[in-house]
C-alpha cells in the first residue's frame, strides 16, 4: 500500500473512532434520532436530533482531520469557506459545526477568544454596530474573512482529540456509563462490532438509527449473558436472588463470584446488584474482600449513590486499615474523575448533589482517619476542583451553596487552617 493509501486508511480509522465516541455520547439523549455518514451536503458524519417544540430536526455536523501537523487558522478558514458555499441557511440556533483534529496551532485560540467576545458575551448584535463591524471586517481587522465566514464562526467548535486517547474514552463510555460489566475481551468485541458497522455505513453513505444502536448493545448483552457458564448445573445461581444468597454466606463464598462468567450475567440484572449491595451493608465482610465488587460493578454510574452509602458504613465503623483507607480515597477520586468527565449527559447527571455526597464522605474519612502525606497532597489537589464553584455559590448566595458545606471542615481536618496550607488550596483561585 502506498504512503498516501496508508495515510488515508489511518484517517478513516480515526474518523470512525471519533464517530463512535460522539454517537456513544449522544444516543441516550431522548431527542437523538440517528447518526448519518457522508450525507449529501453534510460532512464526515452528522448527528440528528428531534425538536419536538418546533416539530422539526436539528443537527451537529462533524469535519474530522487526522493530519500529522496541527491545523492552522487559515486551514480552519478553508473548511468554513467550503461549508459556507453550501446552503448556510440550514444553520439556525441549535445547529453546531465541529472540527475535530489531534491538534491546532496557537493562532486558532484567537477564534475561541473572538467567539467568546463577540458571540457569547456581547449583549447586542455586533453586526449592527459600526465600530465593532469595522474592527472585524476592516483593513486592520483580526479576521480578513468574508462576512458570511465570520458569522458562521458562532456555529463552529474546535475539538482537540488525540488518537491515542480516543480508545480509552470509548472504553470509559462502556465501562462507566453502561451498567453492564464488560471484560477486556467483551470491550474489544463490542467496540469492534460498532466500528465495523460504522465503516460499512460510511462507505455506503448510510445512517445508523437510534433503535439500531440500542439493538446492537442489547443483543450483545444477551449473547454474553447466554454464553456465560454461570447458570451451568454445577454453578447454579438460580433465576432469583435465592441463588445468590449462598454466595453471600461467607467472604470466601462471595469471592467465588469474582469471575467473568458470574459477573457478566449478574450485571445485566440491576435488581440482583441492589440485592447484593443491601446484603453487604448488613454483613461484616472486610473491605479488602469486596474490593473487586466495588471496582468492577459499583464504579458504574448506575450505582453511584449506593456505592457511597456502602463506603459510608465502612468509614463509620472506624476500623479501616491503612490499605482500606487508601483504597477508599483513591476510589473516590477516580469516581469523581469519571463522573465529572465523560459525555455531556453524564456530566449533567453528575450534578452538585453528587459533589455534596462525595465531599460529605471525604469529610468523614478525614475526621476519623489519619491521612498519609502522599494522599494528603492528592486530597489537596482534589479539593481544588471545587474551590471556583464554591466561591461562586457563596458570592451569589446560591440556594444550593449548602452542597459545599463540607469544604471548610475538610480544610480544617487536613491542614488545621494554617496559612501555608490554605495557600496550597487557594493559590490558583
Amino acid at each position: 500500500m502506498s504512503k498516501k493509501g496508508k495515510d488515508n486508511q489511518k484517517g478513516i480509522s480515526f474518523q470512525n473512532k471519533v464517530a463512535l465516541l460522539y454517537m456513544l455520547d449522544h444516543y441516550r439523549y431522548e431527542n437523538f434520532t440517528e447518526i448519518k455518514f457522508e450525507g449529501d451536503n453534510f460532512e464526515d458524519f452528522t448527528l440528528f436530533f428531534a425538536d419536538s417544540l418546533n416539530n422539526s430536526t436539528f443537527f451537529y455536523n462533524f469535519e474530522v482531520k487526522n493530519w500529522n501537523t496541527p491545523l492552522s487558522r487559515n486551514e480552519i478558514r478553508k473548511i468554513i469557506k467550503k461549508e459556507v458555499k453550501k446552503d448556510i441557511n440550514r444553520y439556525s440556533e441549535n445547529e453546531k459545526f465541529f472540527i475535530v483534529a489531534p491538534s491546532f496551532k496557537e493562532d486558532c485560540k484567537e477564534i475561541e477568544s473572538f467567539k467568546k467576545n463577540y458571540f457569547f458575551n456581547s449583549k447586542k448584535d455586533f453586526t449592527k454596530t459600526k465600530i465593532l463591524y469595522q474592527e472585524i471586517y476592516g483593513d486592520n481587522s483580526l479576521f480578513n474573512w468574508s462576512k458570511e465566514e465570520v458569522l458562521f464562526l458562532k456555529y463552529v467548535y474546535l475539538v482537540e482529540l488525540k488518537e491515542e486517547n480516543i480508545t480509552n474514552m470509548i472504553i470509559d463510555r462502556f465501562h462507566y456509563e453502561d451498567s453492564f460489566f464488560y471484560s477486556e475481551d467483551n470491550l474489544e468485541n463490542i467496540i469492534s462490532r460498532f466500528l465495523r458497522k460504522i465503516t460499512d455505513d460510511s462507505s455506503h453513505g448510510r445512517s445508523l438509527k437510534k433503535r439500531e444502536v440500542h439493538s446492537i448493545i442489547t443483543k450483545f448483552h444477551q449473547e454474553e449473558t447466554q454464553k456465560s457458564e454461570s447458570y451451568s448445573p454445577d454453578n447454579d445461581l438460580g433465576t432469583v436472588t435465592g441463588g445468590i444468597e449462598t454466595k453471600l454466606e461467607t467472604e470466601d463464598k462471595f469471592e467465588t463470584l469474582n469471575h467473568d462468567r458470574y459477573i457478566t450475567p449478574i450485571s445485566d440484572r440491576p435488581k440482583v446488584i441492589f440485592y447484593i449491595i443491601d446484603k453487604l451493608k448488613k454483613k461484616k465482610f472486610k473491605l479488602k474482600n469486596i474490593k473487586w465488587f466495588i471496582e468492577k460493578i459499583l464504579i458504574k454510574q448506575y450505582y453511584f449513590f449506593q456505592c457511597l452509602d456502602l463506603l459510608k458504613i465502612y468509614i463509620k465503623e472506624n476500623n479501616l486499615t491503612n490499605e482500606d483507607k487508601d483504597f477508599i480515597l483513591e476510589f473516590i477520586f477516580k469516581l469523581y474523575e469519571k463522573g465529572s468527565s465523560g459525555s455531556d449527559l453524564q456530566k449533567s447527571e453528575f450534578n452538585s448533589y453528587s459533589n455534596e455526597r462525595i465531599l460529605e464522605l471525604l469529610s468523614k474519612i478525614s475526621a476519623c482517619q489519619k491521612i498519609s502525606n502522599q494522599l494528603k497532597n492528592k486530597f489537596i489537589e482534589f479539593l481544588k476542583n471545587f474551590i471556583p464553584d464554591w466561591n461562586k455559590k457563596l458570592n451569589n448566595y446560591s440556594r444550593d451553596s449548602y452542597n459545599y458545606q463540607h469544604i471548610p471542615k475538610l480544610i480544617e481536618n487536613l491542614l488545621g487552617y494554617n496559612k501555608e496550607g490554605l495557600k496550597l488550596i487557594f493559590e490558583k483561585h
